[in-house]
C-alpha cells in the first residue's frame, strides 16, 4: 500500500450571525449553515449518511453537508490531505496504518462495527464442492483477497493463523469482490475473502459456502468503519464534528427502527438488487466507541505485521481525547 507524503494544510470554518429585526418582536438571530465536504463510499454501510442529507438531519443542525463520493478510502484521505474534503470515511485499519506514516488522523465518528455474533459482513468461503473442511486445510493455498492489507483480509489471515496456519504458509492473488464467485467457481484460488453483500451473492449463486467468518473470529464487533479529519481542523471544528455525529446518531435510529425501510433505502443508495440486500446481514450503525475492540484491532494489526509500533486509542479517537468543545 502507497500512501502520499503528509501536506500541512490548515482549513478554518468561520460561523457567522446575521441580526434580523422583526417589528413588534425585537432582535432574532438566524446561524447560517456551515458547509462540510465529506467523501463516502457508495456502499451499504454509508447509507445512514445518505439518510442524514435526504431526512435533513444535518440541515436542522445547521449543516450543509456534501457528500461526495470516493472509490475507496485512501483516495478518500488523499483528497482531504489536499484539503478538497474536510472528513472522509474508511476502514478503521487503514486510518491507523495511515497515522503510524505520520498522516496526523483522528477518528471523529465512528460509523459501523462487525456483529457481535455470525454472520458477519467478512467472511473465509470455498466452493461448494471443496473438500477444504477446516482452517487448517488452507495451508499452502491460494487465497483471493480484495487487496493486501485489507481489515478483512488481515482479519482472516488472523483468524487462519489461530487456526495453527503461519501467515508465511499463505498465498494471496488480489481479487475484485464481484469477480470472487467467478474464480472460486473456476478453481483458480482455493477460497476467497468477500465483505458483504458478494458473501451473498456467491452464496445465492451456488457457488461457494462459508468456511469462517473472518471479522467475528479475528476480533468480534470491531469497528469496521469510519471518519477520520486532520488534527488541526479537528482542534478548530470539534463542535462542527459533534453535529455531525448527532445528525449520524438520528440517521441510525431511523434506520434500525425499521429494518424492512433500512433495506429498502440501502438498494436505493447502493443501486444493489433488492432481493440481495433483503438477504444480506444488515449493517451495524453505531458511533458509539468501545475502546477494548479499538485496542484489540491495533493487537490484531501489531500481531499481524500490519504495525511496527503500538498505538493507543486515546491519542487518536476524538471522543476519547482531551479537545476542547
Amino acid at each position: 500500500m502507497s500512501y502520499e507524503p503528509l501536506r500541512k494544510f490548515v482549513f478554518l470554518f468561520t460561523m457567522s450571525w446575521a441580526i434580523v429585526t422583526v417589528p413588534f418582536a425585537g432582535p432574532a438571530f438566524a446561524q447560517s449553515m456551515v458547509k462540510l465536504k465529506v467523501g463516502v463510499l457508495k456502499v451499504a454501510g454509508q447509507t445512514n449518511a445518505y439518510v442524514a442529507q435526504q431526512q435533513g438531519f444535518f440541515k436542522k443542525r445547521g449543516l450543509e453537508v456534501e457528500l461526495i463520493n470516493v472509490r475507496s478510502g485512501g483516495e478518500g484521505v488523499s483528497a482531504m490531505q489536499g484539503g478538497s474534503l474536510d472528513m472522509a470515511i474508511t476502514i478503521p485499519s487503514f486510518g491507523i496504518v495511515a497515522n503510524e506514516r505520520g498522516f496526523g488522523l483522528v477518528m471523529v465518528v465512528q460509523n459501523q462495527s462487525a456483529s457481535p455474533t455470525p454472520p458477519d459482513h467478512a467472511a473465509i468461503m470455498v466452493a461448494i464442492d471443496s473438500p477444504i473442511r477446516s482452517l487448517k486445510d488452507l495451508d499452502g493455498k491460494v487465497i483471493g483477497i480484495n487487496a493486501l492489507h485489507a481489515q478483512e483480509a488481515v482479519s482472516a489471515q488472523h483468524v487462519i493463523g489461530k487456526a495453527g496456519v503461519p501467515r508465511q504458509r499463505l498465498k494471496y492473488v488480489e481479487v475484485s469482490f464481484p469477480s470472487m464467485g467467478d474464480v472460486l467457481r473456476r478453481g483458480d484460488v482455493a477460497a476467497v475473502v468477500p465483505v458483504a453483500p458478494f458473501i451473498t451473492g456467491i452464496e445465492q449463486r451456488g457457488i461457494g459456502r462459508v468456511l469462517a467468518w473472518a471479522y467475528h473470529g479475528a476480533v468480534p464487533a470491531q469497528p469496521t468503519g469510519a471518519y477520520w479529519a486532520k488534527r488541526n481542523w479537528v482542534e478548530a471544528n470539534a463542535k462542527l464534528i459533534d453535529l455531525y455525529a448527532a445528525a449520524i446518531d438520528e440517521a441510525n435510529e431511523y434506520l434500525l427502527s425499521d429494518l424492512g425501510r433500512a433495506r429498502v433505502l440501502v438498494a436505493q443508495y447502493t443501486g444493489l438488487p433488492s432481493a440481495l440486500v433483503e438477504a444480506m446481514p444488515m449493517i451495524n450503525w453505531t458511533t458509539k466507541v468501545d475502546k477494548a475492540k479499538w485496542a484489540a484491532l491495533i493487537a490484531m494489526l501489531r500481531a499481524e505485521g500490519e504495525l511496527e509500533k503500538d498505538q493507543r486509542p486515546e491519542d487518536f479517537i476524538l471522543s476519547l481525547m482531551p479537545v476542547k468543545r
